[in-house]
């Protein structure tokens, strides 16, 4: 008998959780917090164009250009196989309120600018747009079972056909028609309403993608792609978008080069398929394992709380100094910043968590599953 563990025991625990994904989701947040640095800061729109410093730092913004799509990828990942459960949602708005709710009135309050219309928008961030991300994820859980349904009924090659279909309609098409060139016409990035990504429509998308990639695990169909492999395919995916970003900047007239550097281009979406299927390769001890899975717990809250309306222009404040900084001062100082704000938020949560507990609203939110199916099974 041999010592070592198996592949399956040192990767996941007795639920089957996969821990590399779980590092994925802290890995990809950090990857947000950069890009919303590095927009925030203006290095991004005030560098000096084909700089030595603009290319460094716009290399950084592709790379991390990924981190939205993984996120939502990963959700169709782990979720193929799990029920739908109403308390999910509800507990993940609650979350969203806690955040949006306290930031509102500590900032405000701070202020002096804070009102009753401010406390009660607070209290409706999907009403509100509070959060862009939240405001379509939160209609992409109502889909999530049918998506499922069909991902399990269906052949793997009638799913694979209709997500190509759907990548060319909405990832390979609008990426064209926003090419900046006169031949094409009129620049069109609203192209079947994908919105560059910022859209529901888009996110159903990554999830149907994220679910077939699970089902091909699962039966085999990639057992045998190595991570080196993967690995490839987000470096070329990259290079790629930066090599035709340094030909949009390098000439006498210099062209948009978003219509490549969106969620919804299929060298981006490329990128985030190949980490999420990087990172389900990486292997761990159970004790490793469930330390970066409660640390994962919290990943979305450095998105809640850094991105908060309120917060934000406190954040952009910090960061905007960097934007006089060389290029050896800048990396250590974009790399402490966003290492820093993750881990206030994750901290933060932990905080939110354990309050959360002792209230019992966790408890309480799964009671709703129960309502929830007698509504679904005509009971009530």
């Amino acid at each position: 008998m041999e010592n070592k563990l198996s592949t399956n025991q040192i990767n996941k625990n007795k639920s089957g959780r996969n821990y590399g994904i779980d590092l994925l989701r802290c890995f990809a947040m950090i990857m947000i917090v950069m890009l919303h640095t590095l927009s925030r800061s203006g290095l991004l729109t005030e560098t000096e164009v084909a700089s030595f410093k603009y290319e460094v730092v716009w290399f950084i913004e592709i790379f991390c250009y990924c981190a939205v799509d993984c996120f939502v990828i990963i959700s169709g990942y782990v979720g193929l196989r799990s029920k739908f459960r109403i308390s999910r949602i509800l507990l993940l708005w609650l979350q969203v309120v806690f955040y949006n709710a306290v930031l509102t009135v500590v900032v405000q309050g701070i202020s002096g600018e804070l009102n009753a219309v401010s406390v009660l928008r607070a209290f409706l961030p999907v009403s509100t747009d509070a959060y862009w991300f939240f405001t379509q994820y939160f209609a992409l859980c109502f889909f999530m079972p049918l998506i499922n349904k069909l991902v399990m009924t269906v052949k793997v090659r009638q799913s694979a056909f209709f997500l190509g279909a759907m990548l060319v309609l909405f990832s390979v098409m609008p990426m064209i028609y926003a090419i900046p060139v006169d031949i094409l016409g009129e620049f069109n990035e609203k192209l079947f309403f994908t919105e560059r990504g910022y859209s529901v429509l888009w996110m159903i998308v990554m999830y149907f993608m994220g679910a077939l990639l699970k089902r091909f695990v699962d039966e085999g169909g990639l057992s045998r792609v190595k991570a080196p492999v993967y690995a490839a395919v987000v470096l070329i995916s990259d290079i790629i978008i930066w090599a035709i970003q340094y030909v949009c900047v390098s000439g006498d007239e210099v062209y948009s080069h978003y219509f490549v550097v969106s969620y919804t281009s299929p060298f981006v979406v490329a990128a985030a398929a190949g980490l999420v299927m990087l990172f389900s390769k990486f292997k761990f001890r159970p004790g490793i394992g469930k330390a970066i899975s409660a640390v994962s717990a919290g990943a979305f809250s450095v998105y809640l709380i850094h991105s908060q309306n309120d917060v934000y222009p406190l954040f952009k404040t910090l960061v905007e100094q960097m934007l006089d900084y060389r290029v050896l001062k800048l990396l250590p100082c974009l790399l402490f910043t966003v290492v820093f704000v993750f881990i206030v938020g994750i901290v933060a949560d932990f905080v939110r968590q354990l309050l959360f507990k002792a209230l019992g609203i966790n408890k309480l939110c799964k009671k709703s599953d129960k309502l929830f199916k007698s509504v679904s099974d005509g009971e009530i």
